[in-house]
């Protein structure tokens, strides 16, 4: 077997490392224990990428991908998310989408299609073109394939498993489905042509290879566990011109790394691309290493430019994570890394339409890979039945507590609300006996003056600004009691009591205090004694 690489194109689901990825290498590891032959496994995935960031792979990689004994290739995720958020041209993902199948199809290796389970309700109709897109392709070239879209819709557990991401399955499930999918390397079908597709002539250009550059252009590597590139910084005070020899190319698609000044996920730019017919204004979002395919086509000829936006004008197209909204550069820098150009001279440029019914051969469909997510749904939903009550407890007996403590928090305000108001019945009962005692006291007092005067009714029915009641009621004890007794009846107002006590205490500080103002300047002013 001379060719035994085992390559994974794909997105940031690929990109994850306890998900497909390492399901893939656990079971090339396996494989190698047992066969004689040993295969290699490389990743070129990048998150939030669609068919021209696998094309860029291909060719920036080309001495592996043509070794390769197997081409896994997740799709569709990106796709929709350029199409049915950021509404990017349809045509142009076809375009890019047809040339990858021709490129794949050319290895005349095992090419596998994973198409992702997306939860997707407001643009559903987009997602479906997209999926139905793939799909012909897939029956066109012969490609094995596994639906996991399909799986998860007719097993009901899509809205399941999307939990609050739609685009990145669990990373376990994936794992599964990795390690399934070298289990059954030799089950695969190779694609097998009896002439091979025409495709463009394209290139991979770094800046320095593809400009005309005076200065140094400054730089950074880039390097973790998936990347070891070179970053050339695109600032405000640099225009780069392309070189002649490039003439007639077409820029596919532009790798950006925005990380030379700050970390900051929001961070923004844009860049212009100009010839002399074209203006293209693209945006850039996030510090991450990102592959931006162009919407509108743009053709290299003796006066194309590539410079910072510096006067924040319009974007004419949607980018990765970018509307065609208007943004203001937040830094003052593009970073960029490659460059993927095609001679579009020698592309055939047939596009399969997606109004075809779709009949994939059943021998090409290996979805039966795909773990039994079922099966997880159910065993996680019986799991959380048994556990919930018991997960719950501690919290049940905290609200239980809780719930004691204010029974006991009212009771007690209930009994300072009784002895309150026993204390303010006492003293108003005392208050309208000494009342009765006066009247009658004065009635004596005119009997002996021989003053006629009527029986005074004892009982109080007016009370008077200044009346022992008022004054009772005035009193900063009498008004504190009525305040507990008011917010004690719900537990917003034993939140609110201190500010309102508080409140009340201040308030009639400054009332006292007017009132010895007055008494000082009227000395007649002052109240008698309780």
């Amino acid at each position: 077997m001379n060719k035994k690489n085992v390559v994974l194109l794909g997105g940031s689901t690929c990109s994850m490392i306890n998900g497909l990825q390492k399901g893939l290498k656990e079971g090339i590891e396996k494989f190698n224990q047992y066969n004689y032959t040993k295969l290699k496994f490389y990743n070129f995935s990048l998150g939030a990428s669609d068919s021209s960031q696998r094309i860029f792979s291909i060719y920036k990689n080309n001495n592996i991908i043509n070794k390769a004994f197997m081409v896994i290739v997740s799709i569709n995720t990106n796709e929709y998310d350029m199409f049915g958020v950021y509404n990017f041209s349809i045509k142009t993902l076809k375009r890019n989408l047809e040339i990858l199948c021709k490129i794949l199809a050319n290895l005349n290796s095992k090419i596998i299609f994973i198409i992702q389970p997306l939860s997707i309700q407001s643009n559903k109709y987009k997602l479906d073109i997209i999926n139905k897109l793939i799909k012909n392709k897939i029956y066109h070239y012969n490609f094995n394939y596994i639906d996991m879209q399909q799986y998860y819709d007719e097993k009901n557990v899509n809205e399941f498993f999307k939990t609050n991401d739609p685009y990145h399955q669990l990373a376990t499930i994936m794992q599964i489905l990795g390690k399934n999918i070298i289990e059954n390397i030799n089950h695969f079908y190779n694609n097998q042509l009896k002439q091979k597709y025409v495709i463009p002539n394209f290139i991979v250009k770094s800046p320095t290879e593809l400009f005309q550059i005076d200065i140094s252009l400054k730089s950074k590597r880039l390097k973790n566990s998936l990347f070891d590139e070179t970053i050339y910084k695109l600032d405000n005070q640099i225009k780069l011109q392309f070189k002649p020899e490039f003439k007639n190319y077409c820029i596919i698609g532009i790798a950006t790394c925005n990380f030379f000044e700050l970390e900051d996920y929001n961070c923004f730019a844009s860049f212009t691309l100009e010839n002399k017919t074209t203006k293209i204004v693209k945006g850039v979002k996030s510090y991450y290493y990102l592959f931006h395919t162009l919407e509108k086509e743009f053709i290299i000829d003796e006066n194309s430019f590539i410079f910072f936006n510096e006067n924040n004008e319009a974007l004419t197209e949607s980018s990765v994570w970018i509307h065609k909204d208007k943004y203001v550069n937040s830094i003052h820098h593009c970073g960029l890394s490659y460059f993927l150009l095609a001679n579009f001279k020698k592309l055939d440029k047939k596009i399969i339409s997606t109004d075809k019914k779709i009949n994939v051969s059943k021998k090409y469909n290996f979805t039966h890979l795909i773990p039994t997510v079922e099966d997880y749904k159910s065993i996680i939903e019986e799991y959380n039945q048994r556990m919930d009550p018991i997960k719950l407890e501690p919290l049940q007996n905290q609200i239980n507590t809780l719930k004691t403590q204010i029974f006991d928090l009212t009771n007690e305000n209930i009994q300072i609300k009784n002895l309150i108001d026993k204390k303010y019945n006492l003293e108003i009962f005392n208050l309208e006996q000494d009342l009765i005692i006066k009247k009658l006291e004065s009635k004596k007092l005119a009997k002996s003056l021989g003053i006629k005067m009527d029986i005074i009714n004892p009982k109080v029915t007016f009370i008077q600004a200044n009346s022992a009641k008022a004054r009772i009621q005035n009193q900063l004890s009498y008004k504190l009691g009525q305040a507990m007794i008011e917010n004690s009846k719900s537990i917003l107002g034993y939140i609110r009591m201190p500010y309102v006590l508080s409140y009340i205490k201040d308030k009639h500080k400054q009332e006292q205090k007017i009132y010895q103002e007055k008494i000082k300047k009227d000395p007649s002013l002052k109240l008698p004694p309780l």
